[in-house]
């Protein structure tokens, strides 16, 4: 009967029935169609459908608050809808669940694309932030996996095939365990390679990545060293550098890269009947720390490639995302799932 209905319709169905995937469709035509992205995707496919039947919209970019990553500002996309002189343009955020308004975590930067590469945030109130974890005996012996050995791993989103991932223990060398990682997602919509090398017991020393998305190249690289990380980025559009403090405590975590899960969950193992673990994380890409908590949840048996395996369960809970990971007897995570958006990762075989 309104416009306001129209827009509280198409927002509401766009965060419903279209999952949070990166990289996702992109355009709004391949959002629709492949029923996956992330907030650009969402912005541009409810955008394009208010302006299917009459509704102006635009996308502008900015930053967004985001409490659950311990308090950090991240880039985002949103839509504004034009509802006439008496309410102008109302901003939404369908990525967010917020279909008729936009809360105040949201800095807005530009109409258009634009980066949100902040060089200086003014704190004018804050919260406390939850106890830091606290440092846990890990393992430093052995790691079970063969050096050279790939393990190949399948990405399905909602049980449709997405792309695979392979990792591969490389050994050690120069004092460092080196793992080479390579994704393949959305019919080569996006590929990256990954050299991450870390201590005995997991801590990083140092990682390399090679991105391609949409034809667009880029680059990131992180050293540490006496609790410095050093990251630098560079792309077509930007180069940068900038540094953060990471303490022993931390593993690195980077998205896309089941490596990292490999390496973390095997050194604060094995895990027994009900165990919890707190793990802290360094996102060098945000340049953020995250925590996790892991929670053994039991026994299983599952089939790997044909073969049944007994694996015990670990319940883990990301800034907000809740995830299961399999992990058998030597420590090896064969699969991880993803609630949200329904994401499956899985050896293919043992």
């Amino acid at each position: 009967s309104s416009c306001f209905e129209v827009l509280d319709r198409l927002a509401t169905w766009a965060y419903e029935e279209i999952p949070y995937v990166i990289p996702g469709g992109g355009t709004a035509k391949r959002t629709f169609a492949l029923r996956e992205g992330e907030c650009g995707g969402h912005s541009r496919v409810l955008a394009a459908m208010l302006r299917a039947v009459g509704i102006p919209a635009r996308t502008p970019m900015g930053g967004y608050y985001v409490p659950l990553y311990g308090g950090s500002f991240a880039q985002h996309m949103w839509t504004e809808v034009w509802l006439g002189d008496a309410i102008g343009w109302l901003p939404v955020d369908c990525t967010a669940g917020q279909s008729t308004f936009l809360d105040a975590g949201h800095i807005r930067l530009s109409d258009g694309l634009t980066l949100f590469q902040p060089t200086k945030i003014r704190v004018l109130d804050h919260a406390p932030k939850e106890e830091r974890a606290e440092t846990q005996e890990r393992r430093t012996d052995a790691w079970p996996f063969t050096v050279g050995k790939p393990l190949v791993y399948s990405w399905t989103v909602g049980g449709k095939a997405l792309g695979d991932e392979t990792v591969t223990y490389l050994g050690k060398k120069d004092g460092a365990h080196a793992f080479r990682g390579v994704v393949d997602l959305g019919d080569g919509r996006f590929k990256e390679t990954t050299l991450t090398r870390v201590g005995d017991d997991g801590h990083p020393v140092d990682f390399h990545c090679d991105r391609w998305v949409g034809g667009a190249e880029s680059t990131i690289d992180v050293a540490l060293v006496d609790g410095i990380a050093t990251i630098k980025q560079k792309s077509s559009e930007s180069d940068t550098s900038d540094t953060m403090d990471v303490d022993a405590s931390m593993f690195l975590l980077h998205n896309n890269c089941t490596t990292h899960f490999l390496v973390a969950v095997n050194r604060v193992g094995p895990f027994v009947e009900g165990d919890e673990r707190k793990l802290r994380f360094v996102h060098a890409e945000n340049k953020i720390t995250l925590s996790m908590t892991l929670q053994e949840q039991g026994l299983e048996e599952i089939t790997i490639g044909g073969t049944k395996v007994k694996v015990r369960v670990i319940n883990g809970s990301l800034v907000g995302l809740s995830l299961l990971l399999y992990v058998d007897e030597q420590g090896r995570v064969l699969r991880w799932y993803q609630k949200q958006g329904d994401l499956t990762v899985e050896l293919d075989s043992l």
